[in-house]
């Protein structure tokens, strides 16, 4: 009787144990399609109120948040990074991630780089992050990285050509996660310090980026016009290369949509609607001046116009050389 007694009290005991086990954090047993039982990884949620499931392959499931904004501090000499979370969908929400990761790989190599690296290095570099913070193994495309007279060929690929004193580096880049792209794009003075004719073709740049940022609204201009309203733009501004508008150095689209390919398939000759997602990207490339600059960022569109999925990578020139 007394042997009976302890063992029910030692199965109490355990119930009891278990019991207070945290409920979302435990692992729970998951059967394949093969038959096999894993490990679910815990669902935990974040401190901004996403879901997080797991380690690999997380993904951020809560919707229709309104206004609401995550932030990422890589650094505490470098910006935060700051995540739009308006009413995105699941797809949007995964290209938001991808994003983030994306853009945490941008304010690594804006602290790293340096004259004396190789494209490799600084691509390298790229992917050791993707890895860290939980990206897909494939990424959305080959990673581009151009110094020098690289920097004018739009899809360069990464080389054991050195960042040299004086060079401008095309850093266009995107993680893919749960399936879904991002495409970003940086130019960065490989010193840290742009020459004033490189601010100058800057600035330009930049400025068209958000002329057309401002420019475009739901159900307004095409992705098509768009290029043609950008290309303008260049024509119109006073700065001259070789003798010429800049509008001839502007050789590629200004925008495509991204999804689950990093150029998803659309009819860029309609008007953009509310919830498509695509990239801003004006360029300009003076080969006779070694210089290439493209500023690239992944945009969801909303009722108010472009938001851009991630703030906080830098774009601003004088924000980029306080960041180096």
């Amino acid at each position: 009787m007394v042997l009976l007694i302890i063992s029910i009290a030692i199965q109490f005991l355990t119930l009891s144990c278990m019991s207070s086990q945290d409920p979302v954090a435990a692992p729970v047993p998951r059967r394949t399609q093969n038959g096999t039982t894993t490990q679910r990884q815990p669902v935990i949620p974040s401190q901004s109120g996403q879901v997080i499931q797991g380690q690999q392959g997380q993904q951020a499931t809560q919707q229709g948040q309104q206004t609401d904004q995550t932030t990422d501090q890589t650094d505490s000499a470098l910006p935060s990074l700051t995540a739009l979370n308006t009413s995105l969908d699941q797809e949007s929400l995964n290209m938001q991630k991808a994003s983030m990761i994306t853009g945490k790989a941008f304010l690594t190599v804006i602290k790293e780089m340096k004259p004396g690296l190789t494209e490799t290095e600084v691509s390298d570099m790229i992917s050791n992050i993707y890895g860290k913070e939980g990206a897909d193994a494939e990424e959305a495309f080959p990673n581009i990285v151009g110094t020098g007279a690289n920097s004018t060929d739009l899809h360069h690929t990464p080389s054991a050509d050195t960042l040299k004193d004086g060079d401008l580096v095309v850093i266009d880049i995107g993680a893919r996660y749960s399936g879904y792209c991002s495409d970003f794009t940086r130019t960065y003075p490989a010193n840290g310090k742009f020459t004033p004719r490189q601010r100058e073709v800057y600035e330009l740049v930049l400025a068209a980026q958000k002329a057309a940022v401002e420019y475009m609204k739901p159900g307004g201009a095409s992705l098509d016009e768009m290029t043609s309203w950008v290309s303008n733009y260049f024509r119109n501004s006073s700065v001259r290369a070789d003798g010429s508008t800049m509008d001839g150095f502007f050789n590629h689209g200004l925008s495509h949509f991204v999804g689950q390919n990093v150029h998803e398939s659309g009819d860029s000759s309609s008007p953009v609607r509310v919830g498509d997602v695509f990239t801003i990207e004006p360029g300009l490339y003076i080969q006779s001046e070694n210089i290439g600059i493209r500023i690239e960022d992944t945009f969801i569109m909303t009722d108010n116009g472009p938001r851009r999925l991630v703030e906080g990578i830098p774009s601003d020139p004088d924000e980029i050389e306080r960041s180096m």
